[in-house]
């Protein structure tokens, strides 16, 4: 088990695995609109914030400058959360639905 800087046991996933699902996560985030965010589980965000991959962003109304706030980015571009019951390993690209 790897050991998060926060002093957290990350499961049982290792390195090689984690950078696997990191490099699936670029790929995705490459394939999606940049006015997306990405959901992450609660074990893969502690894994990316371990690695220095989200930093806090001024984010706003559909990128107009209208109401910014400061949020977390994966990569500094796409906003990341978490949600509660979200498998901890796991992570979704948001896309726009056609309704």
């Amino acid at each position: 088990m790897a050991l998060s800087k926060a002093g957290r046991y990350l499961a049982t996933m290792d390195d090689a695995a984690i950078a696997d699902l990191i490099e699936r996560v670029d790929k995705a985030t490459q394939d999606a609109p940049r006015e997306v965010g990405v959901a992450m589980g609660a074990k893969l965000y502690e894994a990316v914030c371990d690695r220095g991959l989200v930093s806090m962003e001024t984010f706003s109304v559909l990128g107009s400058g209208f109401l910014p706030h400061s949020l977390p980015a994966y990569r500094g571009t796409r906003f990341v959360y978490v949600p509660p019951h979200f498998p901890e390993w796991s992570f979704l690209i948001g896309k726009y639905q056609n309704a």
